[in-house]
């Protein structure tokens, strides 16, 4: 049975609730919160395994408070989660050091999964992208943090075209944040 203390920050009574008695069940403790100030006391205060933070809260956005709590606890994992699912939301959330970005709704059993993924891996930090490998895919596609855009644009049912559109958009972005990558623009052949 998983072990572990989650810290759940949502302002939505209705989302903790459900959280909570889900992860109860499969033996973690939950703590929850209906603000951004208890999580920050929460975590510099060394508590919790996990965190689990929503990007609107009354006091605060869980985004902003990404690199506060990745700067006091560098092996803390987060997941950020949020009903504004748009792929500015999913970027913040992935360079703010998020394990995972989840947009809502989500399905309870993915949620249990990442989750379990996170308490297992070394410092929960995921699987590094091996530059150089000559078996590796182009970062886009293949990295964590990427997976991480491609399943928001999943939930967000946007078709082909759009996404084509979209990828050479992060494609020129990723190029003036990353110049040494060498990565080519979507198209649908590629997924």
């Amino acid at each position: 049975m998983p072990e572990g203390t989650i810290l759940v920050a949502d302002d939505d009574n209705s989302i903790r609730t459900v959280i909570g008695h889900a992860l109860g069940r499969e033996g973690y403790e939950v703590r929850s919160t209906s603000n951004a100030a208890t999580l920050w006391s929460w975590v510099s205060e060394g508590e919790g395994d996990l965190v689990l933070t929503d990007v609107v809260m009354p006091d605060g956005d869980g985004l902003e408070l990404l690199p506060r709590m990745r700067r006091v606890r560098p092996d803390l994992p987060i997941i950020v989660m949020s009903a504004r699912n748009t792929l500015a939301t999913a970027v913040k959330a992935t360079q703010g050091g998020a394990y995972e970005y989840l947009p809502k709704p989500f399905d309870i059993k993915d949620l249990q999964s990442i989750i379990n993924m996170a308490l297992t891996s070394p410092h929960g930090l995921g699987e590094a992208l091996v530059v150089g490998d000559e078996d590796a895919m182009p970062i886009i596609g293949k990295s964590i943090k990427n997976k991480n855009i491609f399943y928001a644009f999943g939930h967000q049912h946007i078709g082909w075209t759009l996404a084509a559109v979209t990828g050479k958009i992060i494609d020129s972005l990723i190029k003036e944040t990353q110049p040494n990558i060498d990565i080519q623009a979507f198209s649908p052949n590629r997924f």
